[in-house]
């Protein structure tokens, strides 16, 4: 008999465990974990769409959606920075904010992989939503 990886309940067959839901497999895992590199996310989402597991293609979504966004961040703070660069002081306090909010950002993204490499569908700020609202959730 085995048991679940999270909560060590004994499993009645593939379905799951009866408290944590659905158990991944170890593909599924790595799968989504590596998703979470932008453009790895893109290739995993368009090389198996119709045929994909909910859990991997919801977090496929969500890395893609992620990435844009921070891209679309970086993009736009890039052009303040270049129209406040000889504001005196303002610079080196607007450096030393958008470093924290780039911290803050690339745990956010740790933290994607390392839960989907868990198993768990957890659902990032802002994004998480719009991820799941384009793959339903599995039926039980």
């Amino acid at each position: 008999m085995t048991s679940c990886p999270t909560c060590g309940a004994i499993l009645q067959g593939a379905a799951g465990c009866p408290t944590c839901g659905p158990v991944r497999t170890g593909f599924e895992r790595w799968t989504a974990a590596l998703a979470y590199f932008w453009i790895t996310g893109i290739v995993f989402l368009f090389a198996a769409r119709r045929r994909a597991n909910p859990y991997v293609r919801f977090h496929c979504l969500q890395a893609v959606f992620y990435g844009a966004v921070v891209l679309l961040m970086n993009a736009v703070l890039a052009i303040v920075a270049v129209q406040i660069g000889t504001m005196g002081a303002f610079p080196i306090i607007y450096a030393t904010v958008w470093g924290v909010i780039r911290i803050g950002l690339f745990l956010l993204w740790i933290l994607g992989m390392l839960k989907a490499y868990e198993g768990i569908e957890y659902k990032l700020p802002w994004v998480g939503n719009l991820a799941r609202k384009y793959v339903p959730a599995r039926r039980a």
